[in-house]
């Protein structure tokens, strides 16, 4: 699972992340969960502050100088599935 934001709201997604290491969420029709592996990664990355200006990167044309970039700030969670004991 990906968690991304802007890297000013850095620390409201460290608290969701927080929060998600103990989410656990039942298959359907199955017996198994999915339960996180304890394995997470942060990254940050740049790009355009605003979504339509992304029609530039679709078109493969090179971006203008007046675009403005945001840093973003991803946290991967890794998640298995494991059998349930009921």
């Amino acid at each position: 699972m990906e968690f991304e934001t802007d890297e000013r709201k850095k620390s409201q997604l460290q608290v969701v992340v927080e929060r998600a290491k103990h989410w656990r969420f039942p298959l359907v029709k199955e017996d198994f969960i999915l339960e996180w592996t304890g394995e997470r990664d942060e990254s940050s990355w740049e790009g355009v502050r605003d979504l339509k200006d992304d029609y530039q990167f679709k078109n493969e044309q090179p971006m203008r100088a007046d675009v403005l970039n945001r840093r973003y700030y991803v946290v991967r969670m890794t998640w298995r599935a494991l059998k349930t004991t009921i």
